[in-house]
């Protein structure tokens, strides 16, 4: 069985983890070279592709969700 990686796939993970990590999008966007907007769209598109979100996103920043860490499986 072969698996294809496309390379944006890998791209929207490590958005994904660098946003949770650093808790919201602008020191994100600054550490990764990329508009907030563009992030927001990374991860909106991974949600979408999954078909569940992944995070919450409060006044304080953002987190994963249940779904995201898992602790809902």
């Amino acid at each position: 069985m072969i698996i294809e990686v496309n390379y944006m796939d890998i791209t929207k993970y490590e958005v994904l983890l660098k946003v949770v990590d650093r808790g919201g999008l602008s020191q994100s966007a600054e550490d990764l070279g990329y508009t907030r907007s563009a992030l927001s769209k990374m991860i909106a598109s991974m949600e979408k592709e999954i078909g569940f979100p992944l995070v919450k996103r409060t006044r304080k920043g953002i987190v994963l969700n249940e779904e995201g860490s898992g602790s809902s499986l």
